[in-house]
């Protein structure tokens, strides 16, 4: 807020009453300052609130995966940007895998899938489960996740 004329009023902020008294050709400015953070991605901590469906750790996963696992987890989190905001992507697995890679990453699938950690909602469209990589749009996440059949039968490309 910036005032240039004379202003006498109130103003609240946390429960704390602040009365200002500006003369002519005084002014007055507020600002917020924000601190900066570094680009993050919010992860399952594993903690059960209630009302959660359910809770997911996912740093425990990743930790105890195993390499074809983590393939897959590794995938998924690095094609997810700010812009898929419910979390699902597309993954040309033929362009971005050599055909070992394919080889490891339906290995690696087919295990996350049978614990409810990734789902396959179409054809080269990825995600994991929204309670562990949450996404910016949780809901439409859900949404996703839970109107998926989850495409049980893994066919690269």
């Amino acid at each position: 807020m910036v005032f240039k004329r004379k202003y006498t009023g109130v103003l609240m902020s946390d429960n704390i009453i602040t009365q200002i008294v500006l003369k002519p050709g005084e002014s007055l400015s507020v600002s917020k300052q924000y601190t900066t953070k570094p680009r993050f991605r919010m992860i399952g901590s594993g903690e059960m609130r209630i009302g959660d469906g359910q809770s997911i750790d996912l740093l425990d996963v990743a930790m105890d995966a195993t390499k074809a696992e983590q393939l897959v987890l590794r995938t998924i989190k690095d094609t997810v940007t700010y812009a898929h905001s419910d979390g699902e992507v597309y993954l040309p697995l033929s362009e971005l895998l050599t055909k070992t890679g394919i080889e490891q990453f339906s290995r690696g699938f087919k295990s996350l899938q049978l614990r409810g950690l990734v789902k396959r909602t179409k054809r080269s469209h990825y995600m994991i489960n929204p309670y562990g990589l949450i996404p910016s749009d949780f809901q439409k996440a859900l949404e996703l996740w839970n109107s998926s059949d989850g495409q049980s039968v893994f066919t690269p490309n």
